[in-house]
């Protein structure tokens, strides 16, 4: 009798172990998303440039994303800090998840990303404003 109860908690903490590896190795293999030629619906009040850095949040089919792009010349820097911004651009690039909090009570960019409504965050490679006479 005691080796029956002693053999079903042993598969029980087995089953809950193998569920909780299988857990987290799925969460760290998540494979980044590829994005090729989307249209992003930018909000345009996010845009910062910040030396060489594109940052902003933009939304692809109702998903919403935080942006970063590196830019590549002066003239994308000039274009992109001016008054008027395209309000659509194509993009292309991968999309990662946030980080969770890693030391108890630290910041969590997961939550705190998922509070405002961004799914996850894009490595953009190449954007293309939709107006013609700026393209970028």
């Amino acid at each position: 009798m005691k080796s029956r109860k002693l053999l079903l908690l042993a598969f029980l903490c087995s089953l809950f172990i193998g569920l909780r590896t299988f857990y987290y190795v799925n969460q760290i293999n998540k494979a980044p998303e590829t994005i090729t030629n989307q249209h992003l619906k930018l909000q345009t009040d996010s845009i910062k440039v910040d030396g060489n850095l594109l940052k902003l949040i933009g939304k692809i089919n109702g998903k919403k994303y935080l942006v970063y792009y590196s830019l590549k010349s002066p003239e994308e820097k000039e274009f992109w800090n001016g008054e008027r911004p395209p309000n659509n651009i194509v993009v292309s690039g991968e999309t990662e998840e946030f980080d969770p909090a890693r030391n108890l009570n630290g910041f969590d960019a997961k939550k705190y990303y998922q509070s405002l409504g961004i799914s996850r965050s894009l490595q953009v490679k190449s954007l293309k404003s939709l107006r013609e006479a700026d393209l970028v």
